[in-house]
């Protein structure tokens, strides 16, 4: 009966040992996980981050050219309408003769 009892309790033991082992190594790989997830997510981050960037550059540079596109359609609309002004104004002058001279 004692041998059972000594076999029981040594049973016991290496039980507990295997199951504290069985714990730390969870533990372990528990914390491996966490650690690759947060690189994982830095990375992901630092990736959303480069494309936001880069997109806000390209936006920033297509509303440029879009702005002087629209600076050189007002430019040629003021100039042809300048011109259209001299036009009509020399012509007055010479449909009206009293005020040519």
């Amino acid at each position: 009966m004692e041998l059972k009892k000594g076999v029981l309790a040594s049973v016991k033991a290496e039980m507990a040992k295997a199951c504290a082992h069985w714990n730390t190594q969870n533990q372990e790989e528990i914390l491996r996980l966490q650690e690759q997830n947060e690189r994982d997510y830095r990375a992901f981050l630092d990736d959303y981050r480069n494309k936001i960037k880069e997109v806000l550059a390209t936006a920033k540079e297509d509303l440029v050219k879009q702005k002087n596109e629209l600076l050189i359609q007002k430019e040629a609309q003021l100039n042809e309408n300048w011109q259209l002004g001299k036009l009509r104004d020399s012509r007055r002058k010479f449909t009206n003769p009293r005020k040519r001279f």
